[in-house]
């Protein structure tokens, strides 16, 4: 691509963006698919693929976040140029949803774009993220250093809140099996520091107890070699056993 056209497809790209974060929406996507005219000319498919994770990100922070995520959904599912941006892309703005779903107490909702979120990120739990793709660091203020680390322990979190025990547990040691040592030494402080927390925040005495042995368990063996536990509903103590 020749210096001009780079410049010129810079140029788009700043002003779809800003005109996504001024809600003129039309003009922005205007704006997007003048700079495929450039790539689909030159035959550069990866430049291509990253206009549309850009593209989709500037809808999503204009709040059309629908809209923004069946494409990225497409890109994760299907071939293409570069999978190890796509599931990046995916991963963070799993995050940013299941994020909005725990200021809203929805606690499952938000389990279920967290574990999209950690599912997208064992693809690229061991690269050096943050140093690779700045773009999204220049374009939009991403700070991709801690996105495993805050998918895993927003994960755990939201499933405590939900009330999904066991699957906090696999959750506990799926992030310690991905991590290396220092990021395991992280996970376990936060575990042990935050967990009064956690169970303080639950509705029955009961369920508090349950999350708190259970958690105190998968802390102190580091689920090495834990038993299978079964979490017991408070509701299921009030039902009569069939005689």
């Amino acid at each position: 691509m020749s210096p001009w056209n780079v410049l010129t497809l810079d140029r788009c790209v700043a002003k779809g963006i800003a005109l996504c974060a001024n809600q003129q929406l039309w003009d922005a996507m205007k704006a997007f698919d003048l700079t495929f005219t450039f790539t689909f000319a030159d035959g550069d498919s990866k430049t291509t693929h990253l206009l549309f994770l850009i593209k989709a990100i500037a809808l999503f922070n204009a709040n059309h976040h629908k809209e923004a995520m069946l494409p990225i959904q497409e890109l994760t599912t299907h071939p293409n140029p570069n999978p190890l941006v796509s599931h990046i892309v995916e991963a963070y703005l799993r995050v940013q949803l299941g994020t909005i779903a725990m200021d809203g107490a929805l606690h499952k909702e938000a389990a279920d774009y967290f574990t999209a979120a950690v599912n997208a990120g064992i693809f690229y739990s061991k690269f050096d993220i943050h140093s690779m793709y700045e773009d999204f660091v220049v374009l939009f203020g991403w700070d991709l250093k801690p996105l495993w680390q805050i998918a895993n322990q927003q994960h755990y979190h939201a499933l405590f809140q939900a009330g999904q025990i066991g699957e906090a547990l696999e959750a506990y040691r799926l992030m310690m099996d991905m991590s290396d040592e220092t990021m395991k030494a992280i996970f376990l402080a936060w575990v042990k520091n935050g967990m009064h927390l956690l169970c303080s925040g639950t509705r029955h005495e009961h369920t508090r107890l349950q999350m708190a042995k259970l958690a105190m368990l998968s802390v102190d063996d580091r689920t090495k070699g834990l038993p299978s536990q079964k979490y017991e509903s408070p509701h299921s103590q009030n039902k009569e056993r069939p005689g």
